[in-house]
């Protein structure tokens, strides 16, 4: 039960967010390596913007005993290179951190994994449907390195985001 109201008060804490300079905001779904994925909210600073995505899953005991959870959120900060009237091109640094635990039917312990990445690279955001200029799709392109300093290259990722005009 307290997940939940977790859960809801932030959801409402970023709606309230943009809601005090509605042209300022964004709220939708982003999915990324680099960015994180589940929830998101951009907020734009001038004409750059920060992006927050969050995300929680957890199961509770199922079959048997079995359990899992698991956790993302990522920041990033997005600087536009050039704009256009129904897109822009921008560039996107910053990182995600990935918390997933696990316990099987007759395990002592619970399997733990903590991973990160961080990323910087090129994206290109656009209006999908002229009736409804608000919402906006983004597909970018990081180089991403993990958190044992590989470098996966060009791991792309994509959002959906209803701006607040």
């Amino acid at each position: 039960m307290t997940k939940r109201i977790t859960i809801i008060l932030i959801l409402l804490s970023m709606t309230l967010l943009f809601a005090l300079e509605p042209s300022k905001g964004a709220i939708g779904v982003h999915a990324g390596t680099s960015t994180g994925m589940g929830l998101s909210g951009l907020y734009s600073i001038d004409k750059s913007a920060l992006q927050f995505t969050f995300f929680v899953l957890s199961t509770g005991v199922r079959d048997d005993n079995d359990s899992y959870t698991t956790f993302n959120m990522g920041l990033n900060y997005m600087v536009p290179l050039k704009e256009y009237r129904e897109s822009r091109f921008y560039i996107k640094a910053g990182g995600a951190y990935y918390y997933q635990t696990e316990k099987e039917e007759f395990a002592q312990n619970w399997d733990t994994v903590h991973d990160y990445y961080l990323g910087v690279g090129p994206g290109f955001e656009f209006i999908p449907l002229r009736s409804l200029p608000e919402l906006r799709f983004n597909v970018e392109l990081p180089f991403t390195i993990n958190k044992n300093k590989q470098i996966q290259m060009l791991v792309p990722a994509a959002g959906l985001y209803y701006h607040f005009l």
